[in-house]
């Protein structure tokens, strides 16, 4: 039964009794009432004066004390615990952190108070985070492999994330007394905030920024600031994309909504219980929690109303507490600022929070009138209010002097000269502020408006007028600064010019299209496209801070101005970008580079060692086309659909022709350099996976072949491993430099050419000339071409791991040192082994032991040490010559097992094998070495035995893509005419070196060859 038909509670809420309906008796809201959107009273209706049922008045809970007018009370000073530093306990990551034992601090009384704040905000927060009954959500933590990926932040060879302006801090064990209890996520939400955008936004340095001053000191006492501290790290680590959901689990945005919600509730019950005195250090400790309530509302929030409600709370703490915000005399502050005071001493501080925290939540009541949430605005209130310490312009100067007066002596010279050059910037970012106000006062009703578009035009010539001399310098220091510097100061300047840039353009676009100049236009939208450039090529996250201008500049460019701002800005902004890139790094990858080239003729000529003397050349010439063919793809489609965007499985296109494609950095190296790089990869995997084409495939399909296996077998295999949106990539596969992109994939297209060519589908079949057959098994004809091979590939593999870091640090040398270790004792292990089995030691053998130790340590020189890397040499060697053994059995014949270039032996079962182990034994310490990744380990030495399960996954899916679809292309290709994959066995018996190539290195390349003499006779060319 439901509806009036249920039975009715007689613990519900009046608001259901009176609707007579049936009650969940939630609290603080009932579910019923939160889903009609009533309002959810918990009073005792009685029946007065005969009305009763619906007509009934209410009696409404009541304060226990009324609230007494305000009064004047002690100058404001700051009293809680001391600017503490970490200690040295430390988290136990296993378990949650209860932080525990604390410093109390001295309260200066304000006087006996039921309420603190007015009784109608106290109770209307009941309303912004009403639990939904009955669906408890679970928060409990997820497993620590799946709630990170295999590197946080996100890395892979193709994106290196520019390293934050402020470390996060090495531990969060401070004194506290709040009680709260941390969770493992909570711990890394913590440890995140000082790198998280809020603090990003405030672009000073950590230690002296406010932010440190709430993070070290208020949520140490205060579980709401710590739980908003929490809400915001959260939401903006899973906005950043930081964090990986696991399946059923609450994502870190969750986390964040939980810790709101309860930040919410906590502090509702602290404004509603009554306290017989109240100090102004908790009444600064509120005014920092509803601050950074408002600014979770203003970058996270889902409901206007939240916010609008946040900032009414903020007015009503003004009108009950006018005490708050008092002028301060400053020769009493002089005078309090005693030289030897102890350092950890804060109860003499002259306290900044207020104005500080109070400029800024006007500036958000400022922006968020775009919203046209409500015309009740908190800048009006403070502009009427006729009190001083109140207005804006006030309280930005006593945000700047006071913020030095609070640090005092222990404040650094660096970061007085740094404040002094940076005020001009944050003074012309306050003006524009100011003057944004202005633009929405003349949007509204003109007849009750101060303002005129006139008038606001008027304030902003002003303010670029070089005789009044007012911030014209700024505009000039935009205008001829260069790109690359990383100063605050500039890019403070950058934001405020870009900021005032965008009021003119909203000016002429809305207020009065028709007054502002052509040429003030130009200025300004020309102003707004430089400095996103230059801020892009500092750091892509300063594009935040410049959202309202870049809206404006892209409504602007519809103009026909447009063309020539692009053309000026383009040419600036690839010079921008390159001066932000590393040359060192870029030095190293280029010689790198050139290095790996050297890998794809080097497989050619090792294939052609292999090979019988009558198909050394024939064998040799696949290499060249490889990379003549796949520099022509990769130019087209190929980089874009690798490492574009695109979805889990594949890229876009919109980086074909590579378009945009330049000196936009990818790590700290140019994108050009960064897709040659890549490149190579695609070029040497294509060299080995068509040697299993060897001595029995024509040269002509290949071309074709080539092209479309690097288009839909290698571009959407390096693009779910190594791309950001890669399935692979977010599933956490671990692969270095290749173990599935590069040997499984070579290996296994290797086997399906062989494998096709002999049990042809199609025209290769059906022709009478040709019959599929098993190539008797011969030794390389030449050991010198295997010498030369082994000396290359060795190398040029060095490079080829070393590089895969994209920039010069110890873990691209530590690469390097491992990949060298694990080639030598694979080389020496397999020589052994065929020492022990013939008596005869064989060059042959020691290459094929050095290919097997390179193909092992490929996926995991990044992730392992050096004994590690010693076992793989002597793995990869004794697995790959037991698999090399299966072409020399009678059913391998049988079957018409071709093996020629040891492919399947070498790059195939050992990519598969060292893909498994790099998931056994990864090692999160030594990814670490460069300083940014961060993985969750392997199994044996980390614990994390989830990960060898996505390392299978990963393996078997790279064989299955790679032989499937190189065999059905192959297939497709046989079907056109001309184009049979199959040589005819004339070709075949004679070699293809005469019939594909008519040239030769070991014969008579033309007739009369023998008989030729220098000054007699003719030869026909």
């Amino acid at each position: 039964m439901s509806g009036r038909n249920a039975p009715r509670s007689k613990n519900g809420c009046s608001t259901c009794r009176r609707r007579k309906v049936k009650c969940g008796e939630e609290r603080p809201v009932c579910k019923r009432c939160f889903n009609l959107r009533l309002t959810c009273e918990w009073g005792i209706p009685v029946k007065r004066g005969g009305k009763t049922g619906e007509n009934a008045p209410v009696r409404h809970l009541q304060p226990r004390w009324p609230p007494p007018p305000p009064t004047r009370s002690d100058p404001i000073t700051t009293t809680t615990t001391a600017n503490v530093a970490p200690t040295t306990t430390a988290i136990t990551p296993s378990s949650p952190t209860l932080i525990t034992a604390s410093t109390t601090a001295p309260v200066t009384p304000i006087g006996a108070t039921a309420g603190i704040l007015d009784a109608h905000y106290a109770n209307t927060l009941a309303s912004l985070w009403p639990p939904a009954p009955g669906c408890a959500p679970d928060f409990s933590p997820a497993s620590p492999d799946g709630f990170l990926p295999t590197s946080w932040p996100v890395y892979h060879p193709a994106y290196t994330q520019t390293p934050p302006l402020y470390p996060s801090l090495s531990g969060t064990d401070f004194p506290c007394s709040n009680a709260l209890v941390l969770t493992e996520h909570d711990r890394k939400y913590f440890q995140y905030f000082p790198s998280s955008s809020v603090v990003f936004y405030y672009m000073k340095n950590w230690q002296w920024s406010s932010f440190c001053y709430l993070y070290q000191g208020p949520a140490c006492v205060s579980r709401v600031i710590m739980r908003m501290i929490l809400a915001l790290s959260a939401s903006d680590m899973y906005r950043s994309g930081l964090v990986v959901r696991s399946p059923g689990r609450p994502t870190a945005e969750d986390h964040g909504r939980f810790h709101y919600g309860m930040a919410v509730k906590e502090f509702r019950q602290m404004l509603e219980t009554p306290k017989p005195q109240v100090s102004l250090a908790e009444m600064e400790m509120i005014f920092a929690t509803m601050f950074l309530m408002v600014a979770y509302e203003w970058q996270f929030g889902h409901c206007l109303r939240h916010l609008q409600l946040h900032l009414q709370g903020v007015r009503s703490l003004l009108e009950t507490h006018p005490e708050l915000f008092e002028s301060k005399d400053f020769d009493e502050v002089m005078l309090s600022m005693d030289a030897d005071r102890p350092v950890g001493d804060v109860s003499s501080r002259v306290s900044f929070i207020p104005e500080q925290f109070l400029l800024w939540i006007i500036y958000v009541d400022i922006n968020r009138r775009v919203l046209a949430t409500t015309n009740d605005s908190l800048t009006d209130y403070v502009l009427n209010s006729n009190k001083p310490a109140l207005h804006p312009d006030q309280l930005h100067r006593s945000a700047r002097l006071w913020s030095r007066c609070f640090w005092g002596k222990q404040y650094p010279d660096q970061e007085i000269a740094d404040d002094m050059e940076n005020y001009r910037g944050l003074e012309l970012i306050h003006t524009g502020f100011i003057l944004w106000h202005k633009a929405w006062k003349c949007l509204g009703d003109l007849a009750d408006s101060a303002y005129t578009p006139d008038t606001l035009y008027t304030e902003i010539l002003s303010v670029r007028d070089v005789t009044r001399q007012r911030f014209s310098d700024l505009l000039v220091t935009a205008k001829i600064s260069g790109a690359g510097s990383t100063r605050r100061t500039l890019n403070t300047i950058y934001m405020a010019v870009s900021n005032f840039y965008a009021l003119i353009l909203f000016h002429r676009r809305v207020l009065s299209p028709t007054k502002a100049s052509a040429a003030l236009y130009r200025q300004a939208l020309t102003g707004i496209l430089e400095n996103t450039h230059k801020q892009f090529a500092v750091d892509p996250r300063l594009l935040r801070r410049l959202h309202w201008p870049l809206l404006m500049a892209l409504i602007e460019t519809e103009d026909p101005l447009q063309p020539y701002t692009y053309r000026k800005t383009n040419a600036m902004s690839v010079q921008a970008a390159w001066e932000s890139c590393s040359k060192i790094d870029t030095l190293f990858i280029l010689v790198c580079s050139v290095f790996c080239w050297l890998i794809i003729p080097a497989v050619g000529l090792a294939y052609s060692g292999y090979s019988t003397r009558f198909n050394s050349l024939a064998s040799f010439y696949p290499g060249l086309l490889a990379v003549a063919v796949c520099t022509i793809q990769w130019w087209m489609i190929g980089y874009s659909l690798a490492y574009s965007e695109g979805n889990s499985i594949i890229g876009d296109l919109s980086k074909a022709f590579h378009i945009g494609v330049l000196a936009n950095p990818v790590g700290s190296i140019p994108e050009i350099l960064f897709s040659e790089f890549q490149l190579i990869f695609c070029a040497t995997v294509c060299a080995i996976a068509i040697g299993g084409a060897c001595e029995r495939g024509r040269l002509l399909p290949l071309i074709p072949f080539i092209f479309l296996w690097c288009t839909f077998i290698y571009a959407p295999l390096a693009h779910m491993v190594w791309s950001e949106t890669g399935f692979l990539a977010n599933l956490g596969a671990l692969d270095f430099a290749g173990g599935t992109p590069v040997h499984i994939c070579s290996g296994a297209t290797a086997t399906a050419l062989s494998v096709y060519l002999s049990y042809p589908l199609f025209r290769s079949r059906r022709s009478s000339l040709r019959t599929p057959n098993h190539l008797a098994l011969h030794r390389p004809h030449n050991t010198l071409c295997q010498l030369l091979a082994l000396i290359i590939i060795w190398n040029a593999w060095l490079a080829f791991d070393a590089g895969t870091t994209l920039a010069l640090n110890f873990k691209s040398v530590m690469a390097a040192c491992v990949t060298n270790l694990c080639a030598a004792s694979g080389a020496i292990t397999w020589a052994s082994l065929t020492y022990y089995h013939t008596g005869k030691w064989s060059l042959d053998s020691t290459f094929l032991g050095a290919i097997a130790g390179l193909v092992l340590i490929t996926p995991s020189a990044g992730f392992i040490d050096m004994p590690t890397a010693m076992g793989f040499g002597v793995l990869g060697a004794v697995c790959g010559y037991q698999a090399l053994r299966i072409k020399f059995t009678k059913r391998a014949k049988h079957y018409r097992w071709v093996d020629n270039g040891d492919t399947f032996a070498t790059h195939c079962l050992g990519g598969f094998l060292g893909t498994i182990v790099t998931g056994l034994f990864a090692q999160k310490e030594v990814a670490a070495y460069d300083g940014v990744t961060e993985i969750t380990g392997g199994c044996l030495i980390d614990g994390n035995w989830r990960q060898l399960g996505i390392q299978i996954v990963e393996a078997l899916i790279g064989f299955v893509w790679s032989f499937g679809g190189s065999y059905l292309l192959y297939a497709l290709i046989d079907c056109v005419p001309g184009l049979e994959v199959l040589a005819t066995d004339d070709e075949v018996i004679s070699g293809l070196d005469k019939s594909q190539m008519d040239e030769s290195l070991h014969e008579a390349q033309w007739a009369g060859e023998e008989e030729y003499h220098p000054f007699q006779g003719s030869v026909q060319i």
